[in-house]
Formats: structure tokens, sequence, C-alpha cells
């Protein structure tokens, strides 16, 4: 006997074979169409192959059934964010955030989508927060600086 849908899903996926990985997975909940995990991963794969409509409508009843997992309302926000759809993408990522208040990268990946929103100063105030909780994150030294110029809070330096 070959490998399962799910083995070989989990395989194309490894390896960003995104069309084959959605094919395989929609065969496995064909026959197991209670695998959450698989319905979640389909719609992360979804959204990486840039079928927005459809991984968000796989991830919005996911996070609501698994609502103290923040993982359905961060990858939610994500295909928001990627879709453009920011205000959504930010009550994803705050929802995220209800769940998981000390987590850096959700922080960080939030300070992003306001930066896109151009509001600044909530943007800025994600990226220190980041900063607060991930002292070492290059990422968000980099945001605090471009957030603080954005907002008019400081110049860039000059060169000589």
């Amino acid at each position: 006997m070959g490998p399962s849908a799910l083995q070989l899903a989990e395989q194309a996926e490894a390896e960003a074979r995104y069309s084959e990985a959605i094919s395989h997975y929609r065969e496995h909940l064909a026959v197991s169409p209670d695998d959450d995990d698989a319905r979640f991963r389909l719609a992360r794969v979804l959204g990486w192959n840039k079928q927005f409509a459809e991984s968000e409508s796989l991830l919005s009843p996911w996070a609501e059934k698994y609502p103290d997992n923040p993982e359905g309302f961060v990858q939610l926000a994500r295909v928001l964010r990627w879709d453009e759809k920011y205000s959504e993408a930010a009550e994803a990522y705050r929802r995220g955030l209800a769940v998981r208040p000390r987590d850096a990268a959700i922080h960080l990946e939030l300070a992003q989508v306001y930066s896109y929103m151009k509001d600044y100063p909530h943007s800025l105030d994600e990226y220190r927060i980041a900063l607060s909780l991930d002292p070492e994150s290059v990422e968000a030294r980099k945001g605090v600086v471009r957030a603080l110029i954005w907002n008019g809070e400081t110049q860039p330096a000059r060169t000589a």
C-alpha cells in the first residue's frame, strides 16, 4: 500500500508544490471530513497559493471553533493581509493576541499591518511591544525606527 492522501499532501506542501498539496488535502478531507488539522493545513496552503477567498472561508470557522488557539486567528490574519484586507487582518491579529498577549511575533505582524494602513501611531506601539517582548529582534528595532520616522517623531540621519 502506498502513501495516503494526507502523507502525499504533507510531502507536496513541504516541497512547495501547493496545487498538488491542495488536491491531496481535498482528497483526504473527502474521506475524513472531520479532520480539522488537515482542513487548517489546506487553508494555509490555499493562502500560500493566493486562493485567498477559499482560504478565508475555511480559516474563519476554524478560528471560531478553536478560539483558544491563536494559530487560527494568526493564519487568517496573514491571508487577509496578503489579500490586502488590512482592517480585517488587524482584527484577526488582535483576536490572536487576546489569547497570547505576550507573543512578540504576533505583535510584529500586527505592527506591519498598521503600517500598511498608514496608522503609524498604532504601528509604533506594536513595534515597541514586540521589541519589549523580544529585545533581540532586529525586525522590531527596524520597525520602531521606521514607525518613528513615518509618525514624524524623528528625522532620518543625514549622510555627510
